[in-house]
């Protein structure tokens, strides 16, 4: 049995594959992987720590941010601000590079980040997991993977943790980027749906995120390009400035 399946029937959900594209469920006939054998109970533990809302203070959970499909067949209805979880057990790095070595060890792949970032769980990353937390993320990423990903995922983001380019300027051009395009409405209404609506209702509080208004059209761009507090970023292979501004022109049409 492979270890995806045999994780799968200890949890007793349905398929991990099951919101992914054409194609991701023959994850598991991929033949052995170069993992070493995963412990299954932590597995377990991780997908709980994985799903878990209240593993820290904002609300968010790791998989309101990052999903359990392969990055070559996304979900076909949902647009994810973070890289895909698949692989991350044996990448070398994390974070555009900021997180490697030992570290990535230690800081599940650089889920720490995350959790002190996003999640409000801990002031730095050194605090942010317990060692045994640590490893069940790993055992869980580990689970779901083949062991034939990349070894570490390009980024093509404005800003990420440590980045020294986060300049007024650099997020005023953002702006000004997606500003001089033609939004398309009805193709943002679909984007609106797939990136922004588990977090942002329309005329509605959901829960995790308030309803977009007027008053943050002109900065929409470096919002989503940026992040804001707890709300993460979309890099520009997760959104392109086309896509937000047929996003700006759907919530534009949309709002009073």
């Amino acid at each position: 049995m492979s270890r995806p399946l045999a994780l799968l029937l200890l949890l007793g959900v349905p398929l991990l594959w099951s919101a992914c594209g054409k194609g991701s469920s023959n994850r598991s006939e991929t033949g052995k992987t170069s993992f070493p054998a995963v412990d299954t109970a932590l597995a377990v533990f991780g997908k709980k720590l994985f799903d878990d809302r209240n593993f820290g203070k904002s609300g968010l959970a790791c998989s309101d941010c990052h999903s359990e499909c392969d990055e070559a067949v996304p979900p076909l209805d949902r647009i994810y601000p973070g890289h895909s979880i698949v692989g991350a057990a044996g990448r070398t790095q994390a974070w555009n590079g900021i997180i490697s070595g030992d570290a990535m060890r230690e800081t599940a792949a650089g889920t720490a980040i995350c959790a002190v970032r996003f999640l409000k769980k801990a002031k730095s990353p050194a605090e942010a997991l317990s060692h045994r937390e640590s490893k069940a993320f790993l055992a869980f990423f580990a689970a779901i993977s083949t062991g034939k990903e990349p070894d570490h995922l390009a980024w093509r983001a404005l800003v990420y943790p440590g980045d020294t380019a986060k300049t007024r300027r650099n997020l005023e051009q953002a702006d000004e980027r997606v500003s001089a395009l033609t939004g398309n409405a009805p193709r943002g209404a679909v984007l609106f749906r797939n990136a922004c609506s588990s977090c942002h209702g329309e005329g509605k509080v959901t829960g995790l995120a308030p309803s977009l208004s007027r008053s943050v059209m002109g900065r929409m761009g470096r919002i989503i390009r940026a992040g804001k507090g707890a709300m993460p970023f979309f890099s520009m292979d997760r959104l392109s400035d086309q896509d937000i501004a047929d996003i700006i022109a759907h919530v534009r049409s949309s709002v009073q």
